[in-house]
């Protein structure tokens, strides 16, 4: 009969035996055998060297990759968005002079509509001091009912008057809402 008994060992005494096994198992290895191994960890150190080094170039060059194109993406958006504020701005300055002489209701309701088509709007309202507005939709078929809307008491038209914009005299403040 064999009799076996099992002893509790400590982390320090089984890092001991462990290096002891190993030291005893590289003992029996021969000179070629110990170069061959010796070069293979060399090798594999090498190879997770150059593989970190290249996971980081290639980390970053995405990352500059990733920044230029976003850079092209905005720059592109910029310039969408400035050709587009370019437009109201020209068919603005197109009716500016029409926007200040009297005209029938329905001619200024047909103008706004022919901004907010040619510049890509979503809408256009012009508003007057006496409270009066004027756009592309709302109101009775574009005609704003002073006691439902009055431009004077919304922020865009404040802000134009308290600016004192000099393309717009004040009697025909406007506000563009661009489609974006």
């Amino acid at each position: 009969m064999i009799r076996l008994e099992v002893e509790q060992i400590s982390d320090t005494q089984l890092y001991s035996y462990k290096t002891k096994i190993m030291h005893l198992s590289l003992q029996h290895l021969g000179f070629k055998q110990r170069i061959i191994m010796t070069v293979a960890v060399l090798v594999a150190v090498a190879l997770s060297i150059t593989n970190w080094l290249s996971y980081n170039n290639f980390k970053h060059d995405k990352i500059a990759t990733i920044e230029q194109k976003s850079r092209l993406i905005v720059d592109s958006a910029k310039r969408e968005i400035e050709l587009s504020m370019q437009k109201g701005v020209d068919a603005l300055e197109s009716t500016k002079a029409f926007y200040q002489g009297p005209r029938s209701d329905s001619e200024y309701v047909e103008v706004a509509k022919m901004i907010t088509k040619a510049a890509n709007y979503a809408s256009f309202t012009a508003g007057y001091s006496d409270g009066r507005a004027y756009g592309d939709s709302g109101g009775d078929n574009g005609v704003f009912d002073v006691s439902d809307y009055d431009p004077r008491t919304r922020d865009w038209y404040q802000q134009a008057s308290a600016k004192k914009m000099e393309r717009y005299s004040l009697t025909s403040t406007v506000m563009l809402q661009p489609a974006i």
